[in-house]
């Protein structure tokens, strides 16, 4: 069995605004799982603004 992941930022076309602030692009965690030959993807965005 193999796991990797790999940090991504996506720009976006257009700024996102809701109450809790403007956002120009988001972070996101791209996990790979891999065994005997099958892959598997999951993605994650975190909602930092929102815990802080």
């Amino acid at each position: 069995m193999n796991l990797s992941w790999q940090i991504v930022r996506f720009e976006l076309k257009e700024t996102f605004s809701i109450a809790y602030g403007n956002y120009s692009h988001r972070d996101a965690l791209i996990v790979k799982l891999n065994y005997k030959g099958i892959s598997g993807y999951g993605e994650l965005c975190g909602l930092n603004s929102l815990l802080d």
